[in-house]
């Protein structure tokens, strides 16, 4: 029999199985013989590359169309098996899907609502207690710069009353000794608010803390100038032509876009 024949009896073979197999779960295996008419087909493709390593005859490349016809059969048989066995898998699995996407839509957009003004009460929050905790900051920092007055100025004091002069040192230690009693107390009050600043939001829900997090999102401002910098990229480049390709549908289906253009070649 030759490869021809072979090929249409293969279709044949496969056709036959793939048919008389009932498409339900359950009954979900993949025909061992489609696989291993797969394997017997690779085989015939392989053997025909090995044995010409280039066509340059008419009659060596009407036996490779044969062999081409053979492996495209063979590929629409395994591609109809492979449905055949998936498919009752799919519907099942996007029918449970299609149960379920209703509620958690439903609840995921309730959700994104509260979440937003939970976010904007925690942004305001916030922005309060850094302005405390600035505001405290700054009284710690002037009790600061009073208490080192006075401790200069104890320091004179005590420097003056053992040169003989007339001062109160015991009045300037006693007050060197308040002021850096406020500011201790200045200190201890900013570093409680510097360190309160984040809100954080328990839940008998959930073990861990709501804080705000900062996100990162980029923004397009110059797209020429980020094109330049980026090109050339694989990614960017299929981006460019499906935009391309969707652009030309929405004109008319002929005009490309500037900057695009358009090659042709055949192929089987």
């Amino acid at each position: 029999m030759g490869l021809l024949e072979t090929a249409a009896k293969q279709r044949a073979d496969d056709t036959a199985l793939i048919e008389n197999r009932r498409a339900v779960i359950g009954d979900n295996k993949a025909p061992p013989d489609v696989i291993e008419n797969a394997r017997s087909v690779y085989k015939v493709v392989s053997e025909f590359l090995a044995n010409n390593p280039a066509i340059i005859d008419e009659d060596t490349a009407r036996k490779a169309n044969e062999v081409r016809d053979q492996g495209v059969a063979m590929v629409k048989a395994l591609t109809a098996a492979d449905v055949a066995e998936t498919k009752p898998m799919y519907d099942a699995w996007k029918k449970a899907k299609e149960r379920w996407k209703a509620p958690v839509d439903a609840l995921t957009k309730v959700m994104g609502e509260l979440s937003s003004r939970l976010r904007d009460f925690m942004v305001a929050e916030e922005e309060k207690r850094k302005a405390i905790a600035e505001e405290a900051r700054k009284k710690a920092a002037e009790l600061e710069r009073i208490a080192r007055e006075a401790e200069e100025a104890e320091h004179a004091a005590i420097l003056a009353a053992k040169e003989g002069e007339f001062t109160d040192a015991g009045a300037a230690m006693a007050k060197a000794d308040i002021a850096f009693d406020q500011f201790k107390d200045a200190k201890a009050e900013a570093k409680v608010a510097t360190r309160e600043e984040d809100v954080r939001l328990r839940s008998r829900f959930s073990n861990r803390a709501t804080t705000l997090r900062t996100v990162e999102t980029l923004h397009v401002d110059d797209p020429v100038a980020a094109l330049n910098a980026m090109w050339p990229d694989d990614g960017l480049r299929d981006a460019f032509l499906t935009a391309a390709r969707a652009w030309r549908k929405a004109h008319g289906g002929e005009t490309l876009p500037a900057g695009i253009r358009r090659t042709t070649e055949q192929k089987l």
